[in-house]
Order: C-alpha cells, then structure tokens, then sequence
C-alpha cells in the first residue's frame, strides 16, 4: 500500500507540474487570448512527460476556462484573467464547476460526427459493424447530430487520413474497430481537438474513451467452459502481449484467463501462451505452437487468420480425434466465424455490437452535456455448437 501511495503521488505531481510549466510559457511568452498552442505531443516532449501526463495538464487548463479546443484546429488561449503562475484563481477569474462543459463546448450547437469503418468491411464483418452504426445512430438522431461515414483504407500508416477528417471539420469521431498503427493518426485528431471514441480496442499510451466488451469477464468465461467441459490442455494462440507492439485485446483476455485460473490455485505456464497471431508470420509461428502441444484439446485463437494454419495440419491427419477437441474463436462476428475449422467445432463468441454503439454515442453525451451514461452490459456471450 505505500508503494502505490508513492506512485500515485508521484504521477499526480507529474501533471501538476506540467501544468504549471504550461501556464508560466504562456505568461512568460506573453499569449494573448486566440493564441494557438502548440499540440499535446510537442508539449509532452518539451516537459519530457508522457502524453496522458501532459493532456490531463491541458484538460485541467481546459476545464478552468483558459485553454479551449476548437474542432480541427487545435487548442487555444481562451482566458487568463487575473491567473498567475502557480494556477491559483484571482478574483475576477470566472469558474464555475457546473460549467465545466459549456466553457469548452456550446451546448446548444449542433455536433457533427464522422464514423470511421474499417478497411475489411469490403469482404467481412458488415452484420456487426452495422449493428454498431445502428446503436450510435440511435443516440446520435435523439440528439440532433449531423453523422456521416467515412472508410479507412488498410494502409498501416497514412497520416492523410487524419487530415481528411480535419478538413472535414467534425466535432466527435467513432473509430470502429482502429488497428495499433491508427495510434498515430488519432493522436493527431485529439490535438485538433476532436474527441474520438474507440471501439474494440483501447490504447494504454493515450487517454482514450474506449469501449469495449468485457474482455476480462471473456477470459473468465473461457476457463469456466474449458473446466466444465474437461478440456484441461489449452494452448492459446494470441496477438502480442508484450510491448512495444502491444495488442491489447490478446493481452486482456489472456490475463482475464489467468485471473480466473488463479481463483481455483491453478497457475498458467507461459509455454502454453504463443504469440503467432502476427502477420506474416502467424501461419509458421501457429504451426509450430500447435505441433509443439500436440496433446492441447483446446485451442483459443485470438485472430481467424491462424485458421488455414489448423486445417492444414487437419488436412494431413495430425488429429486422431479431432471431435475431441475444441477452437475457441474469439474474433467475433466482424472477422470469418466459421463453424467448423478443418473437422474441428468452434466455440463462438457473440458481441453485443449494437450497445457498443449505444455506449459510444453516450460516451460523446457525457463529454459534451455532461450526461451520465445508462449502465449497459457489454459482456461477450460464447455460443456453444450442440456437438459439444
């Protein structure tokens, strides 16, 4: 308990810190109101912070009434009467904490949002992503919003992107289902001042409103299943785990599946947990994993694109009994969700796609009106074929 004391107490001067080193540069240089400063990433580098530390210095800023950010252009001086640099309040500063909201943004504007689809949408996934779009546009037509689609490309990094959704002048952004290396164009849309609400993935580096499924509770699921079902030899088949590449769905569930294991004394070797689902390697590295546990009566593949690996080997009979083995899928409806892989059955895992909408519309409600969000329930349920 000390030692958390001591960390806490640690970041919190980080970014207090920052924000007084903010506030002094904008005195010292002398910005007026309407000034521009310059964006998150820069100043992060400047105070040799990390960039949450410094956007929560910023959006302390914000919520006092001296910074605001004006969609697709940045952040600004707004106010600095009577602030000095230690960031106390002089008497004629005016801050109301019920206002927080309506200093950055008008309440009574009309918002505008764009809804980022993924690049597979053209050969897969179109029943959940519509599903999303449905629950988001429930919310976003209650309230008046001006909503429009836009399809990214699969190129890893174009930062054009980005600069297409600025020129668009857009208030919010729901990102459905960003890959790791949309990192870089969304960081630059939150400097502009766009907020933008993620959906299946979070990203740890940046403070981001993501939502997502209960993934945690997903791994727990699968243990639960894999216990009941006696399949007691697992070898699961994830994303990365591990920086600097981290895919944080693979490493979620993963901890989810240990913490479970944990509550029954029963510990995870690491050997059984291979990080194959990497192109273009991932057929070679998932070939090797399953080849190597040979006796695993229960595989959990964190990407469909292993799956050719599974029916190869299916192929030349290295499964005596396949019927007695099980392929929990945990891509969800939006990847290819067969029944069956080679002779194999698959587990299924069933999203609740159109409340991942819902939550995203009212994620950006709270932002801007600040509405608290309706509890919904956005846990994964698994669909069990009826030959197991």
């Amino acid at each position: 308990m000390r030692l958390k004391m001591s960390i806490q107490s640690k970041n919190n001067l980080a970014y207090v810190m920052t924000y007084k080193n903010v506030l002094a540069d904008i005195k010292r240089n002398r910005l007026t109101p309407g000034a521009r400063l310059i964006p998150i990433t820069e100043l992060a580098k400047k105070y040799d912070v990390s960039y949450m530390t410094a956007q929560r210095a910023i959006k302390m800023l914000q919520d006092e009434g001296v910074l605001e950010a004006k969609k697709g252009s940045g952040i600004f001086i707004k106010n600095l009467d009577n602030k000095n640099e230690n960031g106390s309040k002089g008497n004629g500063f005016s801050y109301s904490p019920n206002n927080i909201t309506s200093n950055i943004q008008d309440k009574s504007a009309v918002k505008s949002i764009s809804i980022v689809l993924p690049f597979w949408l053209s050969w897969h996934g179109k029943a959940a992503v519509y599903s999303t779009v449905r629950g988001f546009m429930e919310i976003s037509q209650k309230q008046g919003w001006k909503t429009d689609l836009i399809t990214k490309d699969g190129n890893f990094v174009d930062l054009k992107f980005s600069q297409k959704i600025i020129d668009r002048d857009v208030d919010g952004l729901l990102w459905i289902a960003p890959n790791p290396w949309d990192i870089t164009n969304i960081v630059r849309l939150i400097d502009k001042g766009i907020e933008v609400i993620p959906t299946g993935r979070g990203f740890p580096d940046i403070p981001l409103d993501a939502v997502e499924i209960d993934l945690l509770d997903l791994g727990s699921q699968i243990v639960n299943f894999c216990i009941s079902k006696e399949h007691d030899k697992i070898l699961i088949l994830s994303g990365n785990i591990e920086e600097p590449f981290l895919d944080t769905i693979s490493a979620t569930i993963v901890k989810g599946i240990k913490n479970e294991l944990q509550t029954r004394n029963i510990n995870l070797s690491d050997n059984v947990v291979c990080q194959a689902c990497m192109p273009p390697e991932d057929l070679k590295h998932a070939k090797l994993a399953i080849e190597e546990h040979a006796d695993a009566n229960a595989i959990i593949c964190m990407s469909e694109t292993i799956f050719p690996a599974i029916e190869d080997l299916d192929k030349r009979n290295f499964y005596k009994d396949p019927s007695s083995i099980v392929i929990i899928n945990c891509t969800g409806e939006h990847g290819h969700n067969p029944d069956y892989v080679g002779r194999i059955p698959v587990v299924k895992i069933s999203r609740p796609y159109e409340d991942i909408g819902r939550a995203a519309g009212l994620r950006l409600l709270n932002k801007w009106q600040g509405e608290k969000p309706n509890g919904l329930d956005l846990k994964a349920k698994m669909i069990i074929p009826d030959s197991l």
